[in-house]
């Protein structure tokens, strides 16, 4: 037996080309006459409808392009509004990217994160700061100013 293989086509992505024949039935309205087959199966569709299919596809191209770009401006009004200069937007394969241009790295996800609340358990003391009379002094100076410090708190 000799066996050929026939090249099967997805229906979501025919490759259309040019074909005129005026005894052939469109596919999707059923009118005689179609101008274009796929070229790897029985799949047919007449000028009108294609440019329907052809018309649709640019629309919804063109409002994917919107929204991108709807989110790409609310993605830096974020940033700016929490203060985050330091980070850009910028898309990668259709998704919001965050890129921190100090660091040069980037992130999908929102860079502000909450700072936490201090906990009801924890009492702050505020102390007023000591007043340092000598600007110049002695490591053994910074020193002993440390552990001052560590041993009052």
């Amino acid at each position: 037996m000799d066996f050929q293989l026939i090249p099967i086509c997805s229906e979501i992505d025919h490759e259309m080309e040019y074909k005129y024949r005026s005894v052939d039935i469109c596919d999707i309205c059923s009118k005689s006459g179609i101008s274009y087959r796929c070229i790897n199966c029985d799949y047919s569709r007449c000028s009108g409808c294609h440019r329907d299919i052809l018309a649709s596809e640019e629309i919804s191209e063109r409002l994917r392009k919107g929204k991108i770009k709807n989110d790409i401006k609310l993605a830096e009004f974020k940033l700016k509004e929490d203060g985050l200069t330091q980070w850009d937007v910028m898309v990668s394969n259709g998704e919001i990217c965050y890129v921190n241009k100090l660091m040069r790295t980037y992130s999908f996800e929102y860079p502000y994160t909450e700072p936490p609340n201090n906990s009801p358990d924890i009492k702050t003391e505020v102390r007023p700061r000591e007043q340092i009379n000598n600007i110049r002094c002695g490591i053994a100076t910074v020193y002993e100013n440390i552990k001052n410090y560590l041993s009052h708190t």
